[in-house]
């Protein structure tokens, strides 16, 4: 649409300047004249305007989303249609900055990001009272005003707007930096999507960077499926408190995480500042029971570009065929192909299939732009296993031609397709490359930008104009879907415009992702540094940047810099100190030669605790240092900030050896016994009955999956339900495994006997790799500060693995 000329009287505005510009509409800063108020006003294209279903809609859904009131919410002052049939909504002009650009200047401290999340939360909150989900929570939606006040922007994906023409075949809408699983998937979606979100914005701020940085959009939606949140603690080292909070919000399954935004907040203000959340915090928030899938209405956006300078956003656009949603079996396993990393079931053939047709979603916008005929969508793909050996139809249980069509526009080379996963080149030298005999839609759509020199780069049409010599933006929000799915499907053309390898990029990260299923596992872990220490090192822990070891030989304490491998002069602790436990500047030791606990800090002892009869292991909780007692069948808790021990001994089994504080509930070892206990950490009591593992459990450690328990006696590793207790599957590994670490998205046992440690998928429990040689008599290990740490017992050394 033409460009109106600042001065020109439009409903009671008065034009002022151009703000931004997409394929849906254009946004001004404008003069509401009879307040002499300023506000940002967008005005719908011709062609909307004239859908009659489509106005019927666009006030229904405005008055809705306008009903929000909340500071933390942008106010909608006026929606209609001017004297012409011009349909234009009128909002707030904010001063300030959006969140994207404060985050782009690297990690930001902690009790800022979670202030700011609070306020994020509060705003979804409210809007997940009224019944709305916004389904695109990110830092580009969210504007920082004076005195870091937050505004949320841009309430999208309305469901009822998913039935005009531009999205007949289903639309994947949203950023994928910060997707959940079920977005993914085209799955419902309720306020605990928007949670995940939340937690995917809470990471980068944290961070500095985004949970899954992946050189693709197929590769990040992969990894939203499949991965495992990363921790918090791996970049900044002296938050391992928030890593339990990052981890819940972005569960895979809904219900695994915070049942609404204010508990997440809740949750992290407190691990921040040390407290406790309040009573309930857990429980589902006000609304949630009417925000049932057919119930959940989100309201459009009014995501595209500013006049500003361009910067790439993560916007993209994958349909969702129909049909993704049959019984399984109807394709091949994933899990079934040799050497898979894949979970077992549909969920990349589900994210293959989104992207084999998301070239028509580009085709749309293009054609919409151009004011032409809008293309026929790409027949349906055939779910038929392929007849031939093509690697990438098998492994998505698909037809060749289907894998032709993914692999169409491959790389230059096979390496750019390999580092979307993060996998070896060679890993991408299987993807079937059939080059494309015709002008089909996926070969057109990749070379869409590169024809449209004109298409416009970078931003979100949020009504935001910013430089960064100019903190001013104006705000436009809660518009329905049909004002967004041109703008962000005409994203995923412009969002590299004018950069050829950024859309090779793209296209190989799709390419290498259908291949991934069965490519090698990722290079192996090996040892590459061994480090002497005290006499016979035993625990091990990693704390901002440091890894503390407790040599139970020589009654010390060592600190490695990871930076040069170098351990500082033991510092005594006293008589066989077992455990080691760091976090906040803190560092615990367990004193099982004298029953107590040792607290130093700055290298300095601060306070020493008696605790009961051989303290083997310990584990910080929130507030607490949770403690288990050998030779008297009990645990003790102690209150970090005052060193001091809280309440009575909590009785489990015999010999309990091994401790590990969880979301939930706090899980201890029996070695005598050959079991498990969980105490509720609210109550301090143990929650039913005992549950049966392998013989002599030693270590314990709960991951985002499952939690894990070492049998040192039957060379195993028992896989638990996290939630339930029931034991999923038993996993040999090597001769006596003592203790377990969570890392990189696995988790490490050291295998006394064999002076080895096993590497196992914590997505899968399949075994990765062969076993990793360490030094003598392993025991402790720990995962941090971009390795794996392992305490060699007899060998009075540390062994420094590359994951």
């Amino acid at each position: 649409m033409d460009t109106i000329a600042p001065g020109t009287a439009l409903a009671g505005y008065r034009i002022e300047s151009l703000a931004g510009r997409g394929g849906m509409g254009v946004v001004y800063r404008a003069t509401q004249v009879a307040l002499g108020r300023p506000v940002a006003l967008k005005l719908l294209t011709a062609e909307l305007a004239d859908d009659e279903g489509f106005r019927a809609r666009f006030r229904r859904e405005w008055e809705t989303a306008a009903a929000i009131d909340h500071p933390n919410v942008i106010p909608l002052y006026e929606a209609g249609a001017s004297e012409d049939g011009q349909l234009f909504i009128a909002m707030r002009f904010v001063e300030g900055v959006d969140l994207a650009y404060l985050s782009a200047d690297g990690p930001m401290g902690a009790e800022r990001a979670v202030r700011l999340v609070a306020q994020i939360a509060a705003a979804l909150d409210a809007a997940h009272a009224r019944g709305l989900v916004h389904r695109d929570v990110k830092p580009a939606n969210v504007l920082v005003g004076p005195g870091d006040h937050v505004y949320l922007t841009d309430f999208g994906l309305s469901r009822e707007a998913t039935q005009t023409r531009l999205t007949r075949t289903g639309l994947f809408v949203g950023s994928t930096d910060y997707a959940a699983p079920e977005q993914v998937r085209g799955e419902a979606t309720d306020a605990r999507t928007d949670v995940y979100a939340l937690g995917c914005v809470l990471f980068q701020l944290l961070t500095g960077g985004v949970p899954f940085a992946r050189s693709g959009d197929m590769a990040k939606m992969y990894a939203h499926i499949t991965e495992p949140p990363p921790l918090v603690s791996d970049t900044r080292p002296d938050l391992p408190e928030l890593d339990a909070i990052v981890e819940r919000a972005m569960a895979k399954a809904p219900e695994d995480r915070f049942q609404s935004a204010g508990a997440l907040a809740a949750a992290a203000t407190a691990a921040v500042h040390g407290g406790t959340s309040r009573p309930g915090w857990d429980t589902a928030p006000v609304g949630l029971a009417a925000l049932t899938p057919s119930a959940a209405r989100p309201l459009g956006s009014t995501a595209g570009w500013a006049a500003g300078p361009s910067r790439a956003t993560s916007a993209a656009v994958a349909p969702i065929p129909a049909g993704l949603g049959e019984p399984a079996g109807t394709s091949a396993p994933l899990a079934d192909v040799p050497g898979s990393r894949a979970p077992a079931n549909d969920d990349l053939a589900r994210a293959a299939a989104a992207w084999d047709e998301a070239a028509y979603g580009a085709a749309a916008a293009r054609a919409m732009e151009r004011g032409t005929a809008l293309p026929e969508p790409a027949p349906p793909v055939s779910r038929i296993a392929p007849a031939d050996d093509s690697l990438a139809g098998a492994a998505l249980g698909r037809s060749a031609r289907a894998a032709a069509a993914v692999s169409r526009i491959a790389p230059a080379d096979d390496s750019l397709a390999g580092a979307a996963l993060g996998r070896p080149a060679p890993a991408a030298a299987a993807v079937s490359r059939v080059p494309a005999a015709d002008d089909s839609l996926a070969g057109a759509a990749s070379r869409s930008a590169a024809d449209d020199s004109s298409a416009p780069s970078g931003r979100d049409l949020s009504a935001v104009t910013k430089t960064r010599r100019s903190s001013r933006i104006i705000v436009g929000a809660a518009l329905p879907l049909v004002l967004l799915v041109g703008i962000v499907v005409a994203t995923v053309v412009a969002v590299t415009a004018g950069d050829d390898a950024s859309r090779a990029a793209a296209v190989g990260a799709a390419t290498a992702t259908a291949t991934a299923t069965a490519s090698p596992t990722p290079a192996p872990a090996a040892a590459v540094e061994t480090i002497a220490v005290g006499q016979r090192p035993d625990g091990v822990a990693v704390s901002r940047g440091e890894v503390f070891v407790a040599n139970h030989g020589g009654g010390s304490l060592s600190t490695i810099d990871p930076e040069t491998n170098a351990a500082s002069a033991p510092v005594a602790v006293g008589t066989r100190p077992d455990h080691v436990a760091a976090g906040k500047g803190v560092v615990w030791a367990g004193v099982a030669g004298e029953d107590r606990i040792a607290r130093f800090e700055d290298g300095k002892r601060t306070a020493s605790v008696a605790v009961g009869d051989r303290p083997e292991a310990i584990a910080l909780g929130k507030q607490l240092l949770w403690v288990a007692n050998r030779n008297d069948g009990t645990v003790n808790r102690v209150d970090r900030a005052e060193a001091a021990l809280v309440g009575g001994p909590i009785g489990v089994g015999r010999e309990p050896a091994g401790i590990f504080v969880g979301p939930r509930f706090v899980w201890v070892t029996n070695a005598k016994d050959g079991t498990v206990n969980r105490i509720d950490p609210s109550t301090a009591q143990v929650v039913g009955g005992p549950i049966r593992v392998g013989a002599n459990p030693r270590g314990v450690v709960e991951t985002t999956t499952a939690t894990w328990v070492a049998n040192a006696d039957d060379g195993t590793v028992t896989r638990l339900d996290r939630r339930t207790g029931k034991v999923i599957d038993t996993i040999t590994v090597g001769s006596q495994p003592r203790e377990l670490a969570h890392g990189f998205g696995s988790v490490w046992v050291t295998n006394h006997d064999d002076n080895t440690v096993t590497r196992i998928d914590e997505r899968t429990g399949r075994i990765e790799g062969a076993p990793i040689p360490v030094g003598e008599g392993p025991l402790g290990i720990a995962a941090g500060a971009g390795a794996v740490w392992v305490a060699d017992h007899e060998s009075s050394t540390v062994t420094r693995i590359r994951p």
